[in-house]
């Protein structure tokens, strides 16, 4: 087991303090932070304490990394990525729930999800909105 240091994601929906608080950090951040990203991305991977990327780690020992079976059946990569999404509105891909009337106000929730498949959604609702 390796302790890895995960990207976090600024966008102007985020917030400025759940992820800060998760991670540990002064409260509030300087910027809006929206998603928290533990995986093997190839567009902003996890890093392990030697500074290694997950995907360079993987990439360099794929059936020590992740076993055998999944490193064929994976094509030696990791197609997994779990977010912890920090947001003071709606995320912007979830079009089902913009819809929906007394929709969920996202305030934190985990997006997991394999690269070709949909994301999977558990959020805790602060309060609620209607669209006009």
């Amino acid at each position: 087991m390796e302790l890895l240091t995960n990207p976090v994601r600024a966008y102007a929906w985020g917030s400025r303090t759940v992820i800060a608080e998760l991670l540990g950090r002064p409260v509030p951040s300087p910027h809006p932070e929206a998603e928290l990203w533990l995986g093997a991305h190839p567009g902003d991977p996890s890093h392990l304490a030697t500074g290694k990327s997950l995907v360079e780690a993987i990439s360099a020992d794929p059936e020590g990394q992740l076993g055998r079976d999944r490193a064929q059946r994976w094509r030696e990569t990791l197609p997994f990525l779990l977010k912890v999404l920090a947001a003071d509105l709606l995320h912007p891909v979830d079009e089902v729930a913009r819809g929906v009337r007394n929709a969920p106000l996202l305030r934190a929730g985990l997006v997991a999800t394999r690269f070709d498949l949909a994301a999977v959604y558990l959020g805790l609702a602060t309060r609620t909105i209607t669209p006009a």
